[in-house]
């Protein structure tokens, strides 16, 4: 399974699954080193534990997506409406 770490939550860490469309809250301790926010995993489930691992592929990935599109929508940006005075 797949899964992004989408925020931290007082000592915890909210993981969106990209599977099945749900979300796990693990204890911050847990993560991989080097675990950031919009840090994508491959996930094992053995029971209730989770076993995480770092996908440096899709996080790269994805953030390469997300910079092309506030790239994209700032070429389309005129400028504000209002008029500074």
């Amino acid at each position: 399974m797949k899964g992004v770490l989408d925020r931290f939550e007082e000592k915890q860490a909210v993981i969106l699954m990209e599977e099945n469309n749900t979300e796990i809250i693990i204890d911050w301790h847990s993560l991989p080193a080097g675990s950031d926010v919009n840090t994508w995993f491959d996930i094992e489930q053995s029971g209730e534990q989770y076993h995480l691992t770092i996908d440096p592929e899709k996080t790269a990935q994805e953030a390469q997506t997300s910079a092309d599109l506030v790239a994209e929508l700032r070429a389309k940006s005129r400028g504000s409406q209002f008029k500074k005075k």
